[in-house]
């Protein structure tokens, strides 16, 4: 009974330390140091924001199971968020509300690629794929097999033309 209830303990423990593994920025708060022209983004761990008790005095984003919430003094936005491997996370944004006379900030939205380092993380705009956009690669390959296939149909009617008919063989009456 003791080695039954032991390996139920393992497998739960076990089961709780992969699920936190797999979300680093459950619970987390960190204050947007810098968002570049490119959209790179580096933020620094900060101290948790008592939302919507407090108000934050930096622009921050913060993070919960899967919902975010992110803004400064004046602003503020909610969205959801995803984590993919590797190391890739999505932010969808929510509803936002903003003072009168804020500047609205520069918010977080898309597919990231991210570097966790101790309290520095570092998100970089992952190359999104529009798959509604032709490839180029692919329309070579399509142009390169009409090209092989009408090579090969005009190749089969020069044959055919150079043969000599065939003769259908003859009825004979009886």
């Amino acid at each position: 009974m003791n080695l039954k209830k032991t390996i139920t303990l393992a497998a739960f423990a076990l089961t709780v330390q992969l699920s936190a593994q797999t979300n680093v920025f459950q619970k987390t708060t960190w204050k947007i140091e810098s968002i570049s022209a490119d959209g790179k983004a580096v933020l620094k761990k900060a101290k948790k924001i008592n939302l919507p008790s407090e108000q934050s005095k930096f622009h921050f984003l913060q993070f919960d199971n899967e919902k975010f919430d992110t803004g400064n003094s004046c602003f503020h936005m909610d969205g959801r968020y995803s984590v993919f491997e590797p190391n890739t996370v999505e932010f969808s944004a929510g509803a936002a509300d903003m003072a009168g006379d804020c500047k609205e900030p520069k918010s977080l939205t898309g597919n990231y690629t991210y570097v966790l380092k101790k309290d520095t993380l570092e998100l970089t705009p992952a190359e999104k794929i529009d798959y509604d956009e032709p490839m180029p690669e692919a329309a070579v390959m399509e142009e390169d097999a009409s090209v092989e296939t009408a090579g090969k149909a005009a190749a089969d009617v020069q044959n055919s033309s150079k043969k000599p008919a065939e003769k259908s063989p003859k009825k004979t009456k009886r």
